[in-house]
């Protein structure tokens, strides 16, 4: 009878070691794919507020103000850092025709700090063509008043 026990125990045990393990790769592929969504939109916003600089002539305040929306610390004085050096020395640059996010992994998911394996093709607008470009990238949010922004991103080597 004991043996009949013990091993009712550690059925169960192995049964919910499985069911736990699954649920977790569920609630990671969700977390991926939603992650993924709000990238395309990050990045997709910054795109306009890009092409809206070099086209249209924005102003450096307006392009900060429309740069909080989206990102946080240090992305966003490096982002500031490249307007303010596009005013001071104009030059022609690349028009970012679309981006897409083709792959999202969490590699680490703490609190208000996540980082993701991201692969996104960029479609830049040249004088002769377009280009595309796909490129592996880590990504780092962080989250404040319940939402995400984007804090860094950097080559994936």
């Amino acid at each position: 009878m004991k043996k009949i026990v013990v091993l009712f125990f550690i059925a169960i045990l192995i049964i919910g070691h499985e069911n736990i393990i699954f649920a977790s790769y569920k609630n990671e592929e969700a977390l991926n794919e939603e992650m993924k969504l709000h990238l395309q939109e990050v990045f997709s916003n910054r795109v306009n507020i890009w092409n809206t600089f070099i086209t249209e002539g924005a102003t450096l305040e307006d392009t900060k103000i429309q740069l909080k929306e989206y990102t946080t610390e240090p992305l966003i004085e490096v982002d500031f850092a490249i307007f303010q050096e596009i005013v001071e020395n104009p030059t022609s640059y690349e028009v970012i025709k679309e981006v897409h996010i083709q792959n999202c992994e969490a590699i680490k998911v703490h609190g208000k700090e996540s980082t993701f394996s991201v692969e996104i093709l960029w479609v830049l607008e040249t004088y002769e063509e377009l280009v595309y470009e796909e490129v592996q990238y880590i990504v780092i949010m962080k989250k404040d008043k319940n939402k995400w922004l984007l804090s860094d991103y950097q080559l994936n080597r």
